[in-house]
Parts: C-alpha cells; sequence; structure tokens
C-alpha cells in the first residue's frame, strides 16, 4: 500500500476511534439528559458511516454498493439528530416545549425515513438530502442564538460557540458528498471538529451539574485507549506480519476497536449485571456503592467555594441536586456535598466522611428543608396555594411519584400520596409543576445558604 494511502488510512481509523469513543463517553454520562443522548448517537452514526467508508474501498463488488449506500445514508444522520439537540439546549420555556416535540414527532421521522429510503435504494438526491437536514439545523442554531441573546444565561457567548461548533459539524457533515478537496484533509478536518464538539458538550454539562470535568473525562479516554491498542494491535500487527489488508482483516479490526471501547466505557453497567448474575444483593450493592464512589470522586468539584457562589448559581446547584434527589451515585458528585454543615452534621453522628455518606448526608438536609416548607396546619395534603411549594418538591422527589407518567403504580403509595398524584395529573400542567419546583429550589438554596452562614 503506498505511504500516503496508509496514512489516509490510518488517520480515518483514529477519527473512528476519537467519534466512537466520544459518542459512548457522552451515552454513558448521563443517559436521562436527551440532548446527550442525540449527541452521542450522532457521533455514533458518524462512526458507522466512516467505517462503511474505509471498508467500502476494500471490499469485494457484492458489498460495495450496500457499503457505499450505508455512508451516503449514515452522513447525514449527525446532523439531523444534532438539530434536536440545540433545540434542547435552548432556555426552559413553553417554546422550547413545543420545537421539540415538533422536531421529536415530525421532523425526526422525517428525516430517518428519508435517509432509511436512501439507504435501502441507493437513490442519488444529494442536494435534497442536505435540504432535508440543513433546514432543520440551521433553524435550531438560529432559534439557539436568538433565545440566548434574550435570556439571561450563565454563559450565552460559550453556549453559542458551543452551538455554532454543530452548525459547522453538521454542515460539513451534509456537504460531505460535494467537497472536492482530498479525502485526507476533510476526515482530518472533520476529526478536529469531532473532538472540539464532544469537548464542547461535556463542558457544558459539567457545568450544568456543576462538576470536575478533566479526571473523569481523561480516566474514560486513557481506558479506551489502551484496551483498543491491546486488542486491536493484534489485529494490525497481522496485517503487517501477512502484507495482506484484506476486507476480512479490516473489518475485524474495526469491529475490536468498537468492542473494546464499548467494554471500557460501559464497564460499570457491564459489571452491574454480571453481579446480579453471581453475588447476593447485599453484596451487588457493596459493589455498586464502590463503583459510584470512584465515578463521583472523579466528577466531584472539591475546589468550589460554596459561601462565595452568587445566589442565583447557588440556587442552580441545588435545583440540579434536587433532580438527582433519587440518585444516590449522581448526587454524591453535586459540589452541595461539600457543604461544611454535612461535615459538622456526620461528625456528630460519629460517621466517615466518604463520598457516598456525604450524598446521603445531603439527602437526609435537603429533606429537611423540603418538610420546612409544608405549612403548619396538621393536614396530610392539600392542595392550596401556600402548599406548592411543598408539593412541587416532596411528592416527585422524596415520595416518588411520577405524575406525568402512564403507568404510575399505586400501591406504595399512602393515602396522601395517591391524593397528590391525582391533584397533578388533573390540576397541574407539566410546566406549571416545573416553574413551582424552581421557586421552590430557590426557598431551599436560601435555606442552605442561611445554614451555611451559621
Amino acid at each position: 500500500m503506498p505511504v500516503m494511502d496508509a496514512i489516509a488510512l490510518s488517520l480515518q481509523i483514529a477519527v473512528y476511534f476519537l467519534a466512537l469513543w466520544m459518542g459512548f463517553y457522552l451515552l454513558n454520562r448521563n443517559p436521562a439528559k436527551t440532548q446527550l443522548n442525540l449527541a452521542s448517537w450522532g457521533l455514533v452514526a458518524y462512526a458507522a458511516a466512516l467505517a462503511a467508508n474505509i471498508l467500502g474501498s476494500f471490499s469485494p463488488e457484492s458489498l460495495t454498493t450496500l457499503l457505499n449506500n450505508s455512508f451516503n445514508a449514515l452522513i447525514y444522520v449527525p446532523a439531523l439528530l444534532w438539530s434536536g439537540c440545540l433545540l434542547y439546549l435552548m432556555p426552559e420555556d413553553k417554546q422550547k416545549d413545543g420545537l421539540t416535540r415538533g422536531w421529536s414527532f415530525i421532523l425526526l421521522p422525517i428525516g430517518l425515513v428519508f435517509l432509511l429510503t436512501k439507504l435501502l435504494t441507493g437513490f442519488d438526491a444529494p442536494w435534497l438530502t442536505a435540504l432535508v437536514v440543513l433546514v432543520p439545523l440551521i433553524f435550531s442554531f438560529v432559534l439557539l442564538a436568538n433565545a440566548l441573546r434574550s435570556t439571561e444565561s450563565e454563559h450565552p457567548f460559550g453556549l453559542i460557540v458551543f452551538a455554532a461548533i454543530f452548525f459547522a459539524l453538521g454542515t460539513g457533515l451534509a456537504l460531505f458528498p460535494f467537497i472536492s478537496i482530498p479525502t485526507f484533509w476533510v476526515i482530518l478536518a472533520i476529526g478536529l471538529d469531532v473532538a472540539a464538539l464532544g469537548l464542547g458538550i461535556v463542558v457544558v454539562d459539567a457545568f450544568d451539574e456543576g462538576q470536575r470535568l478533566g479526571l473523569d473525562m481523561l480516566r474514560s479516554f486513557q481506558i479506551s485507549f489502551f484496551t483498543s491498542l491491546l486488542f486491536a494491535g493484534q489485529v494490525v500487527l497481522v496485517i503487517v506480519l501477512s502484507e495482506n489488508l484484506s476486507s476480512t482483516l479490516l473489518a475485524l479490526l474495526i469491529s475490536t476497536i468498537a468492542a473494546a471501547v464499548a467494554l471500557a466505557v460501559f464497564a460499570d453497567p457491564l459489571q452491574g449485571l454480571i453481579d446480579r448474575l453471581l453475588f447476593d444483593p447485599q453484596d451487588q450493592e457493596e459493589r455498586a456503592q464502590r463503583r459510584a464512589m470512584t465515578q463521583a470522586e472523579a466528577r466531584l468539584d472539591d475546589k468550589s467555594n460554596l459561601a462565595t457562589l452568587p445566589q442565583k448559581e447557588f440556587a442552580r446547584l441545588t435545583r440540579r441536586a434536587l433532580s438527582h434527589f433519587g440518585d444516590l451515585p449522581r448526587l454524591a458528585s453535586s459540589p452541595l456535598t461539600q457543604l461544611p454543615i454535612i461535615e459538622q452534621r456526620l461528625e456528630e453522628k460519629q460517621l466517615r466522611a466518604d463520598t457516598l455518606q456525604r450524598a446521603a448526608e445531603l439527602k437526609a438536609l435537603l429533606t429537611e428543608s423540603i418538610e420546612g416548607l409544608k405549612p403548619a396546619d396538621g393536614q396530610p395534603f392539600n392542595s392550596a396555594d401556600q402548599w406548592r411549594h411543598f408539593n412541587a418538591l416532596y411528592y416527585p422527589y422524596v415520595v416518588g411519584i411520577k405524575p406525568y407518567r402512564r403507568r404510575q403504580p399505586l400501591d406504595d403509595f399512602d393515602e396522601a400520596s395517591s391524593q397528590a398524584l391525582e391533584w397533578f395529573r388533573v390540576q397541574v400542567p407539566e410546566r406549571t409543576l416545573y416553574n413551582w419546583q424552581n421557586a421552590a429550589a430557590e426557598l431551599i438554596a436560601q435555606d442552605l445558604r442561611e445554614q451555611l452562614g451559621e
């Protein structure tokens, strides 16, 4: 193989690894966040398109057409998904709800059906394809930029730049068939954009969660890189020694990299599944807590000075901690676990101040603050206005009811919780509950700040 061709192939495989790792890392970081899921699947689709492009150059004619069709369809999927990601990054309001629903139920299905048809039939309509994915992308970018410009945001400039990275990458992918410069430089440019894209969304997510970024991300990359090097390196050695780069060996190399990256990134969830088969529930819980502690310590920003944080920022961190109320490992990575009162309460109880114990104490502290919002009229439940802040936090977070879930079992709830569930469903729109929770979170944050000053 000529030297330049070998360099180009190596570059594509390196970018394939980078895109796949970044996609899996985002997917594993917080599966509950739609914007992370959309960004991650966009990166995975880009990696799959690269794999199809690589294999298409070395496969027999019987497979070349299928691989080329796959590449020509998959290369547009990231731009389609990232248009939705931009909408989910918009500030919370009624406009966002309508836009995201419209994208999810109209634009996304139309785009996916169009690209699936392109994959199966191989019809060549590049400008029409670019139009299908570029128009939603441009529309989403403009909406996000206007929304950030018209509302108070912590870092609107950074988010707009981040959105621009999405826009540039999606546009580059959509226009890929029309670019006349050598593939080597196209892959290099898009690869750098992929790296910037992944870093941008992780930075935004880490800021949103109040977490430290570098250690967790570096740890994931190192494990993925060396795991891939260990297994895929053996395939590369066979290729070099045999001096035969066949489509079979190349497919084995690509699949080995994918398996190694998946194994490295999803090691904790996979270990949890294995533990269910091998250990009793108590041992499962202990092992899960150790894994959660390791992950939380890597993400915890223990250097933030909570006493000097602006009230708005402190309230945002409080709101985020409340959203993780039922997930102790995620709560463990909240900066609020470093509150001095947490340390004081643990000392009084003679408990060790480890990561999960701090999270458990923060949960108890938040529960006490939420219960402090309850009006002192002796009733277990009331739908009056003065109860709305208590109801908005206590029943969804402390009790654990999911008012807008279609199948919500009632057997585990007492009479007051069942009444609250019915009240939420019948009289409280989802957007109203969200606004009440934000207002109540500010009251909880104020209570914590007052205890911080004691």
